[in-house]
Parts: structure tokens; sequence; C-alpha cells
């Protein structure tokens, strides 16, 4: 059974790939961890139906990669 793979938009950095992060003195630009930088992830539609309300509103597009 082939999975159809579905690209969101990461909610850690909300599509940018990176996060600022306010230090005590300076303000630091960091790469998304989650998403390593591309600003989506990749999941499988039964991995969308598990998650639910976590991604309420997110934008998501089938992956042209499959």
């Amino acid at each position: 059974m082939e999975k159809n793979m579905l690209q969101i938009i990461c909610q850690t950095c909300k599509g940018n790939g990176y996060i600022k992060h306010n230090g005590l003195y300076e303000e630091t630009v960091i790469q998304c961890p989650k998403c390593k930088s591309e600003g989506e992830i990749k999941v499988d539609d039964s991995q969308v139906a598990k998650i639910g309300n976590a991604f309420n509103g997110s934008k998501y597009h089938r992956c042209p990669h499959n």
C-alpha cells in the first residue's frame, strides 16, 4: 500500500526555517531543528489523522516527490 505524503508548515518556525532567540544582550537567529531549516515537515496521511487538531489551520499540500 502506497502512502500519500503531505507537506505541512512547521509549527516551530512557522515556515521560515529559522527561529529568533532573544538572548540577554543580543538577538540570535538559529536554524530550526524540527524541519531542518526547510520550513515544512513531510508526514503521511495516517500521521495527519493522529495529529488531529495540533495542526489546526495549517496549510498542507501533496508532496511532489512521490
